[in-house]
């Protein structure tokens, strides 16, 4: 069995701030729309990166995923990282990987990035 390197990248213009309210609406849309699809003990089928769950549930993971990104970008967490390049911040997270998760927010950050709340942010890919 090999490792594999995996990554989980953003960017966003230097002189754009996040938007964090804007990535809260995200999500609130987002439940909005899986309490029209799903009661909510029913098990969801969506996406890579919500696994099994119960919409109340995924709601609040991707919850805690925006917190725990918000810390990353204050500087708090060691498994993510800020590069300038150019016009542009990139905060990655990631390494290698024989099957489980390379960092703590590499699954989060993805999450984010899935299901469009880092674009609804002011982020780009």
């Amino acid at each position: 069995m090999g490792a594999d390197l995996c990554i989980s990248l953003v960017q966003i213009k230097k002189r754009v701030k996040p938007k964090w309210k804007a990535g809260m609406m995200a999500i609130n849309a987002l439940e909005k729309e899986w309490k029209k699809k799903y009661k909510p003990d029913e098990m969801m089928d969506e996406g890579n990166n919500i696994y099994d769950s119960t919409y109340p549930d995924a709601v609040k993971l991707l919850k805690e995923d925006l917190n725990d990104f918000k810390d990353a970008i204050a500087d708090r967490r060691r498994d993510t990282v800020c590069i300038e390049v150019g016009i542009y911040y990139l905060y990655l997270t990631g390494g290698m990987s024989w099957g489980d998760a390379p960092t703590d927010m590499y699954h989060p950050m993805d999450r984010l990035i899935e299901y469009g709340i880092t674009e609804a942010m002011g982020f780009e890919f």
